[in-house]
């Protein structure tokens, strides 16, 4: 990115108080990632607002500091809102600067950075194409990655992501996209939306800043995505799973019970698109999985990659942090899926466990965070599904003693926050060659301690 001081300001609707032309090289939210030439956009976080920082990044040189004007000390853009600015200055970018570049957005309860990044493999098979790395899909974490957009990109993939009504929205009117792709309405965020037609709504908000006449892929296997059909007319709805109704459809038969470290992680499916069926080969176990590689297979399609090639290139996808990142460690199967957990994805990952036969199946689970209301209710649900699927369950965070009444069996060994080492202990203990250990929570229970701890 490189911009002038004054057109920046222009973009944003902002004040611009300098001394002269100047060109900024970028934009950087957090003063630990400064660099030379960037430009400080200050943010009001939940712990520390940016506006503290102003006066350090005037007196460090930087070429300008976006703030409010009651922080004005040198080189800045004034506006009234920095985290609008910044999304003002992205929107504008995306039309200035890469207009020409099709986006494939993607939204969803569950699965959207797998299937960001999946998308990225099939389409970067036939296209340049930018594809962000991690989960950057926030109000303030998409407009930083759309503003590296430049002419020579044939396409971008962006995850547009809500913890709040209309953010969906907002997101899509700056990225434009050509295809949107929802992965799933599930559960997650009840805590903010309250009902799970709240969710669906807010969720379909991506055709918002979407062309007419676009593709929007969905969920063929969800009765009420695939009723929404009849109200997206100015789009054309294309469905994924394993229904037969649907557009794109998955046949697949789990088989992989062996300890060869390719062969447990392999997942076996086909896909069969207007009569014509395609072997699909991915290194990441699981149904849920083979769904969010079709809505990628189907992305690439829709858009000009010959079938066979999209088919090879999911091949290639490797999961980003500990996304049902499966391993072997010391013979014992390793299943770390801790990034984040919904009820959705907590029975997904369960299924997958289940799949290694004869072994000994353990699930290492914790706390699904953000259901509101529903909180205790769904952590039942999961308790009796984890019960069914596993030989042993080790439970840590607030909602032990429910998982512990919710188990008829009393296999659950409970631990509190606090005892994350002690949990790790206790596991390093149970472990033997030939078991397969999963770990699931949402990413603020820390599961990832207790694998460091427990030497896995």
């Amino acid at each position: 990115m490189l911009l002038n001081i004054k057109e920046a300001a222009c973009a944003m609707n902002g004040e611009y108080r300098g001394s002269g032309e100047k060109t900024i090289a970028g934009m950087f939210t957090d003063s630990r990632e400064s660099f030379e030439g960037g430009m400080f956009f200050a943010l009001p976080g939940e712990r520390v607002n940016g506006h503290v920082f102003v006066a350090e990044m005037n007196e460090k040189g930087f070429p300008c500091v976006v703030s409010d004007k009651r922080f004005f000390t040198g080189e800045n853009i004034l506006v009234k809102n920095t985290e609008r600015a910044l999304g003002d200055l992205a929107r504008w970018w995306r039309e200035k600067h890469a207009a020409g570049t099709k986006v494939v957005a993607v939204t969803g309860s569950v699965g959207k950075t797998t299937t960001k990044d999946m998308i990225g493999e099939v389409l970067s098979s036939t296209y340049n194409t930018y594809v962000p790395k991690g989960n950057k899909n926030s109000t303030i974490g998409l407009p930083t990655t759309v503003v590296r957009l430049v002419p020579s990109y044939e396409y971008a993939v962006f995850e547009l992501g809500s913890s709040d009504f209309g953010e969906i929205s907002y997101l899509s009117n700056i990225v434009h996209p050509s295809v949107s792709v929802i992965t799933c309405i599930g559960s997650s965020h009840l805590e903010h939306f309250h009902t799970r037609d709240n969710i669906r709504k807010e969720k379909y908000g991506i055709l918002d800043g979407q062309e007419k006449g676009g593709y929007v892929i969905l969920d063929g296997d969800s009765d009420a995505d695939y009723a929404m059909r009849e109200k997206l007319t100015d789009y054309k709805p294309v469905y994924c799973g394993f229904s037969e109704r649907c557009d794109f459809r998955i046949t697949t038969d789990y088989k992989n019970d062996k300890r060869d470290e390719n062969l447990f992680r392999r997942n076996d499916f086909k896909v069969t698109n207007r009569s014509r069926t395609y072997d699909v080969h991915i290194y990441v176990p699981g149904n849920h999985m083979a769904k969010n590689a079709t809505y990628a297979f189907a992305a690439g399609v829709l858009n000009g990659v010959d079938p066979e090639i999209a088919a090879t290139a999911l091949g290639r996808y490797v999961p980003y942090g500990d996304r049902l990142r499966t391993y072997m460690k010391d013979g014992v199967i390793v299943i770390a899926d801790c990034y984040n957990a919904s009820p959705e994805s907590m029975k997904a990952a369960l299924e997958v466990l289940e799949r290694f036969g004869r072994s000994r199946k353990i699930a290492v689970l914790g706390d699904m965070l953000e259901l509101g209301d529903n909180s205790e209710s769904l952590h039942e649900e999961i308790a009796l599904s984890a019960e069914f699927h596993a030989d042993i369950i080790i439970y840590v965070g607030y909602y032990a003693n429910v998982f512990s009444d919710a188990c008829r069996a009393k296999r659950v060994k409970c631990f509190d926050l606090d005892q994350k080492s002690e949990a790790a202990e206790y596991i390093k203990g149970l472990l033997a060659p030939g078991d397969v250990v999963l770990f699931k929570a949402s990413r603020g229970v820390g599961l990832e301690k207790i694998i460091k701890e427990a030497g896995l």
